[in-house]
C-alpha cells in the first residue's frame, strides 16, 4: 500500500513538541502585511458583490420586459372580449372602456418597445417578445433603431437664428 516508507507514529513521538514532526519548515511570521491582506479581501468581496448586483439588474430588466409583455397580452385579451360583447356596438360605456384600454395598450407597447431597446445590449430578449415588438412596431411604421447617419444635423449652410431676423418682435 505504500505506507511502509513512513515510520509509525507513536504517542511518545506525537507528544514531544520539540520532536521532528513539529519542526516543519513553516515561517513563524507572515511575510504579507495584514493591511494588504485586508485590501485584497475587500477588493475580492467588492468584485463578488458587483457580480451579484449585475445578476440582479439583469433579472430586473428581464422581469420588466416580461411584465410589459404580459400586460400587453392581457389588455389585448380584454379588448377582444369587449369587441365580442353583443352590446358593444350600441353601448357608449363599453366603447369608452374600449378606448381607455386601447390607450393603455398603446402605452404598454411603447414601454415594452423602449425597454427592449434600452436593455438589448445587456440582456437577451426572448424571441416571443422580440416578435411581438416587431409585429406591433411595424404596424405603426415606427423605425426600430436610429443610426447616427440618419440624423440631419442641419448643415445646409444657412443660419436659422430667429433673434437676428428683422421680424423678431412679431411674436409678441
Amino acid at each position: 500500500h505504500g505506507y511502509t516508507q513512513f515510520a509509525l507514529l507513536t504517542w511518545e513521538v506525537a507528544s514531544d513538541v520539540s520532536g521532528p514532526i513539529y519542526t516543519a519548515d513553516v515561517p513563524s511570521e507572515d511575510i504579507i502585511p495584514l493591511t494588504i491582506k485586508r485590501a485584497a479581501i475587500d477588493a475580492y468581496s467588492l468584485v463578488q458583490r458587483c457580480k451579484e448586483e449585475q445578476d440582479i439588474l439583469e433579472q430586473e430588466m428581464a422581469n420588466c420586459i416580461d411584465d410589459f409583455h404580459t400586460s400587453c397580452t392581457e389588455l389585448e385579451s380584454r379588448l377582444e372580449n369587449l369587441e365580442n360583447n353583443e352590446s358593444f356596438s350600441t353601448s357608449h360605456l363599453l366603447k369608452g372602456l374600449y378606448s381607455l384600454q386601447r390607450k393603455q395598450l398603446d402605452w404598454e407597447r411603447f414601454h415594452l418597445f423602449v425597454a427592449c431597446n434600452l436593455y438589448q445590449e445587456s440582456i437577451t430578449v426572448c424571441e416571443d417578445v422580440r416578435q411581438y415588438v416587431d409585429e406591433h412596431i411595424r404596424k405603426t411604421g415606427v423605425e426600430y433603431e436610429c443610426d447616427a447617419e440618419d440624423i440631419d444635423d442641419d448643415d445646409d449652410g444657412e443660419e436659422e437664428n430667429i433673434l437676428d431676423d428683422d421680424n423678431s418682435d412679431s411674436w409678441r
